[in-house]
């Protein structure tokens, strides 16, 4: 969280998280409590952004170990106010 507070540049196009373990249900990550801060961090790194000329649209990767379909998150609770400023995706790693 500190790391994403003290992001200044206005040429920042993509934040990118590879959590080393495996997730075996999309749907128990999405659902985790922890994304609601998040959610607010991520929003207010953009209206900093933006006050400074960011221009661009953040994406917020997330690259998972899991057994589902990858592809943009819809689930509708997770990141929901980032959502309206962003774009967050999920990306299938192989099973080791």
């Amino acid at each position: 969280m500190i790391l994403i507070q003290s992001i200044t540049s206005t040429n920042l196009r993509k934040l990118i998280f590879a959590p080393y373990w495996p997730i075996l249900m999309l749907e128990n990550f999405m659902d985790d409590p922890c994304w609601i801060t998040f959610d607010d961090l991520i929003c207010r790194l953009v209206d900093r952004l933006r006050v400074s000329g960011y221009a661009n649209t953040l994406e917020v990767e997330f690259q998972l170990l899991f057994s589902e379909p990858a592809g943009e998150a819809h689930h509708k609770t997770f990141l929901p106010r980032f959502k309206e400023k962003g774009r967050v995706t999920v990306t299938k790693l192989p099973w080791p």
